[in-house]
């Protein structure tokens, strides 16, 4: 219905990937839910992508790998997975 895998879906309801918008509305429409009015979540889902481009170009600009941005920024490199 959402045209991801299940192994995807099985992400999302680990937080190790987030749904996209349209996922959202699509996954809203089938279980009568409006995500979009949850808790700041859809503030969250709009500014993601503006903060994904940001950290990369801060990292990239600054000539770092992500092991080195991650120590900088206290956090695992393994959630840079972009």
């Amino acid at each position: 219905m959402c045209n991801v895998t299940p192994s995807v879906i099985s992400s999302y309801e680990v937080n190790m990937y987030y749904p996209s918008i349209d996922i959202l509305n699509i996954l809203g429409m089938y279980f009568d839910i409006n995500y979009l009015c949850k808790n700041g979540y859809s503030n969250f889902l709009w500014n993601h992508e503006t903060f994904i481009n940001n950290l990369r170009s801060w990292i990239n600009d600054n000539g770092y790998t992500r092991i080195e941005a991650a120590k900088l920024l206290g956090v695992s490199h393994s959630i840079f997975r972009f």
